[in-house]
């Protein structure tokens, strides 16, 4: 996708990434802008409960895209090497 400003932004589908739904693509979006994101900030986000966010950044972990980082109040979430 070419953008006119000068810039260009290559996305590239791979099997890891081909059976996200839109919220988890979009946590993702987030996560790689941000570098290390709370939970709550995905609950403000994406507007949904704790309990779905909690889900959704579990489906994120068990695909190998996202890893936790710190304990209780402090966990945190980055983006998988």
């Amino acid at each position: 996708m070419f953008y006119s400003n000068g810039f260009f932004r290559v996305e590239i589908n791979s099997r890891y990434t081909a059976d996200l739904d839109d919220k988890e693509r979009l946590a993702l979006e987030y996560i790689r802008e941000k570098g290390k994101v709370s939970r709550s900030d995905l609950e403000k986000l994406l507007k949904l409960r704790e309990s779905s966010v909690r889900k959704l950044l579990e489906r994120l972990q068990r695909k190998g895209l996202v890893v936790k980082e710190g304990r209780g109040k402090n966990i945190k979430y980055k983006l998988a090497c």
